[in-house]
């Protein structure tokens, strides 16, 4: 098998896209750039599928971190006390299954997630630590929206949007890029 090694400095289409960005700016106009490249454009309906275009995806940054595991730590605290905070139910737009501990009682999910324990879903928030500038850090959250959320019609009266909203409310992010879903 043979592996092909493109350095991206030669590409004309990639000289204005910071692989390590200096700055927040820099990281917006290297996303905007990519965005162009791959010809990802504004579609008239939801996509079904992940897909980065200004309509239907957001891209934000939660910045100000010396090191990237702190800055990951600090992400996953404030996701896991958001989440213990909302009603199951409103748990099912960040991914299937929801694990949750059962009754003591009846050994059972509550009854609007049961039929639900053997579903599937990915969260639509994709996380990752990335460097910006010299020994900054932040967290890029990326978050897709697609139409339906899950092949279910019953998780999809369920999942709701607005709280990945009150999420980014609490976390107080940078907003980069995309739609108006993302807050």
């Amino acid at each position: 098998m043979k592996f092909v090694n493109v350095e991206f400095d030669h590409v004309d289409e990639f000289k204005n896209i910071n692989f390590i960005p200096r700055s927040i700016e820099d990281f917006k106009k290297s996303l905007f750039s990519l965005v162009e490249i791959f010809g990802v454009r504004l579609f008239s309906e939801e996509p079904s599928y992940p897909v980065l275009n200004q309509r239907y995806s957001c891209v934000e940054l939660l910045v100000g971190f010396k090191d990237p595991i702190i800055a990951l730590k600090e992400f996953q605290e404030r996701y896991e006390k958001f989440r213990r905070r909302i009603p199951l139910s409103n748990r099912v737009i960040f991914g299937l299954p929801i694990i949750q501990k059962r009754s003591k009682r009846s050994g059972r999910l509550p009854i609007v997630l049961e039929k639900f324990k053997k579903s599937r879903r990915a969260s639509p928030m994709l996380v990752g630590a990335m460097e910006i500038g010299k020994e900054t850090f932040g967290v890029r959250i990326v978050k897709f929206k697609t139409k339906p959320f899950h092949s279910n019609p019953s998780i999809n009266k369920i999942a709701d949007w607005n709280v990945i909203g009150n999420f980014d409310k609490s976390l107080s992010t940078k907003k980069i890029f995309g739609g108006d879903f993302c807050v």
